[in-house]
This record gives structure tokens, C-alpha cells and sequence, in this order.
């Protein structure tokens, strides 16, 4: 089963993520967190902390290994979130969510790649927002003339259980192929 990464992050070759913002978020995809296992330990940069981008700036112990927390970016740590270092298990649970790890204001980014090269390059694929951005169009599509009521029906039901689908951590790929292939083919027959 292919792991999930999220389309609006950037990712390092290193297992990071990083969320754009002032400050940016920091954290490990699941690809990192399942070849992991079991975090047990989190060692986090301390606040108000230079952080180099491509260098370690904390560890991750697991019942498996022990790991460098390699900072995607260079800049300055402005949190961290106590919550992992109390529950590092959160790592595993939600690594793009509950399980971020630190926010940094950005002074240089080292290499990042697109979630679609990042995915494409450690089998993963993309996920998140897949909803949202396929029903709205469903709905321009709607609005514009292009699909009856039926229709439009049938293809919001086929988006949704894809939806679900990738919202799974563990994806099924060529489900997901399948499944993707039979919603354009329906949308292929709208006028």
C-alpha cells in the first residue's frame, strides 16, 4: 500500500514537510513515520534556535531506530509543539496534523520538492483537498449546463468514495487508479 502525502506541503528528501506560512510548519510525512514505527522519543530544536536547512536539528527514537530530525529550511525556531514531546505516538497517528513538530520563521530554504515529485519518488501519492477542489468543479460543471441532476449525483458519490479513499493513510493504488479512471469516464459522457 502506497502512504499518502498531502498536496498543499513541500517536502524534503529527508522525510520533512513543510507548510508555507509566517511561521512556516515543520513535521515528518508518513512515509518517514511508518518506515519509523513506533515513535517513543522526540528531541525538538528549543525555541528562539537557528535551524540549517539540510542539517539535524533534533532526534527521533523509536521502538525500531533512532533518526536525525533534518530541518527542510534555515531560520529561526519560534515553537515547538510540546504535545508530540509528551505524546510522541502523535507522530504516527497524524503526522501531517496533531503530529507537526516545530514552526520556524524562514530565513532560506534548502531543496524541496512538489508533493507530486515527492510522491512520485518514494511511491506515495497525493492526497487532501482532492475533495474540495473535485466537488467544486463538479459544481461548476452543474451550474454551467453540463450535467443533469443524475449525473451530477452520480459523480459527486464516485468523488466522495474516492475522497474516502485517499483519506486512508494505507492507500490502495490501483484502487485508487480505478477508481479515479471511472470518474472520468463518466465525466467524459456529460455533454
Amino acid at each position: 500500500m502506497a502512504q499518502s502525502v498531502r498536496a498543499h506541503l513541500r517536502y524534503s528528501i529527508d522525510h520533512e514537510w513543510l507548510e508555507d506560512g509566517e511561521p512556516a510548519r515543520v513535521g515528518i510525512t508518513t512515509v518517514a513515520a511508518d518506515a519509523l514505527g513506533e515513535v517513543v522519543f522526540v528531541d525538538l530544536p528549543e525555541v528562539g534556535a537557528q535551524v540549517e536547512a539540510g542539517e539535524p536539528c533534533g532526534e527521533l527514537e523509536s521502538t525500531k531506530s533512532v533518526s536525525d530530525l533534518v530541518s527542510p529550511v534555515s531560520g529561526t525556531v519560534v515553537a515547538v509543539n510540546d504535545a508530540v514531546v509528551d505524546e510522541p505516538g502523535t507522530i504516527n497517528e497524524d503526522p501531517y496534523g496533531a503530529g507537526w513538530l516545530f514552526t520556524v520563521t524562514v530565513s532560506a530554504e534548502g531543496d524541496l520538492l512538489s508533493a507530486q515529485d515527492y510522491a512520485d519518488k518514494f511511491d506515495a501519492v497525493v492526497t487532501e483537498r482532492f475533495k474540495e477542489v473535485r466537488l467544486a468543479q463538479l459544481e461548476d460543471m452543474r451550474k454551467e449546463g453540463r450535467t443533469n441532476a443524475a449525473n451530477f449525483l452520480e459523480l459527486s458519490i464516485k468523488t466522495r468514495d474516492l475522497a474516502d479513499m485517499l483519506d486512508n493513510e494505507n492507500i490502495d493504488k490501483a484502487a485508487a487508479e480505478a477508481k479515479i479512471a471511472e470518474i472520468n469516464e463518466l465525466a467524459a459522457k456529460l455533454p
